[in-house]
């Protein structure tokens, strides 16, 4: 969830999970980049835990101002047991400039039965 940003038109996502306890499968457009406003790259999810995406806004689509959801990405739950969920995140306007975007990166909790 994207909040209170300014002049966003590209945005770029490493994250990380353990992928003993999550198996990432697919990403989910959003308002923010969908198929209709933006131009994914997505490397997928990978064995060791990571995912790699970015997406880019096309002309003629409007900068994102304000608060919306980028995009979503979707794991199962593999086992029980908790992980942390870190992304790093880059933010670029419509000429590549960097756009400051705070991270607010989470743990994800699956006690055991």
């Amino acid at each position: 969830m994207l909040y209170n940003v300014t002049n966003l038109y590209g945005i770029q996502a490493q994250c990380s999970v353990n992928a003993s306890i999550l198996t990432g499968t697919t990403h989910a457009v959003s308002d923010g980049f969908n198929d209709s406003n933006s131009f994914f790259v997505d490397a997928g999810y990978k064995a060791d835990g990571t995912w790699n995406i970015a997406a880019s806004r096309l002309k003629p689509n409007p900068i994102i101002v304000g608060n919306i959801t980028a995009f979503s990405l979707n794991y199962t739950v593999k086992a029980a047991g908790s992980t942390p969920v870190i992304c790093t995140v880059l933010g670029v306007d419509t000429n590549g400039f960097d756009v400051p975007l705070a991270i607010i990166n989470g743990v994800f909790n699956n006690p055991a039965g």
